[in-house]
């Protein structure tokens, strides 16, 4: 792919600014996802061929850079949809993932399906995970992938999102400055999304999604498929500045956040 040309055309990136995240079909090969779900099943420590060891509704596994997940990450067209939203030069490329996690078919309450972003960045005080936060200039995350390694239809627990919400923790990160707020915090003076404005991550293996960092999103539950639905999450950090610039908004995700203030943030 000629790194000149855009992935995304203006009106996606004009809905991404709008509505926080961008559905990318194809984000790479299907030959591939299958590779990535083959390397997960092995690291799950569960049977594939064996129903009877799928005893919890979520198995999270830790990191990993095997090949087949790193080759997914860096194809010519995910990585133009990066420069697309964030900037040519202005991400790092990524050589592995924070956690996997496999949700298997079960009528149980994962207990992990409440409304949240990601942190971003350790603060002084309080216990991980819940002493992580994220402040309005986004340190060190740039953007967040949901990269689908199986199809997921609407019965395989498919991640929730809060279509605009992105706007809303905008506004609410601003009042806490350059410290920024515990990534609860911050979701939890926002609430759920109101009715209607909730889309899911359903696809086909191979798609990813792409959601600016302060995208609501939360698992869903119950699984009512028939076979565990295989994901991954990279974070997307900064290259060249560990925060977004604002100094003019030159990338969407940055002007999505001036759109949600009607102003730059002030530091």
């Amino acid at each position: 792919m000629d790194p000149t040309v855009s992935v995304l055309d203006d009106t996606t990136i004009e809905r991404f600014v709008r509505e926080g995240y961008v559905h990318l079909p194809e984000a790479f090969d299907r030959d591939t996802a299958a590779a990535c779900v083959d390397e997960l099943w092995r690291l799950s420590g569960v049977d594939r061929d064996d129903r009877t060891t799928w005893t919890e509704p979520v198995v999270r596994v830790t990191g990993s850079a095997a090949p087949p997940l790193v080759a997914a990450i860096n194809t010519p067209r995910l990585t133009g949809a990066l420069d697309d939203l964030l900037g040519e030069g202005r991400w790092a490329r990524l050589i592995g993932y924070g956690t996997f996690p496999i949700r298997f078919p079960s009528t149980r309450d994962p207990g992990d399906a409440g409304w949240h972003i990601d942190g971003s960045f350790a603060l002084p005080e309080g216990e991980p995970p819940w002493n992580y936060g994220v402040n309005v200039w986004s340190r060190q995350r740039a953007l967040l992938v949901l990269m689908l390694y199986s199809d997921v239809g609407p019965d395989d627990a498919p991640t929730r999102i809060g279509v605009g919400s992105h706007h809303h923790i905008a506004r609410v990160l601003v009042r806490y400055g350059e410290r920024g707020a515990s990534f609860a915090e911050a979701a939890g003076a926002v609430g759920e999304p109101a009715p209607g404005t909730v889309a899911l991550a359903t696809g086909r293996a191979g798609d990813a999604y792409l959601c600016h960092p302060f995208l609501l999103h939360a698992a869903s539950w119950p699984h009512r498929g028939d076979q565990p639905r295989f994901m991954g999450q990279p974070c997307i950090f900064h290259q060249g500045s560990d925060r977004y610039r604002y100094d003019p908004p030159t990338s969407p995700c940055e002007r999505a956040v001036v759109e949600a203030l009607g102003r730059p943030p002030v530091s």
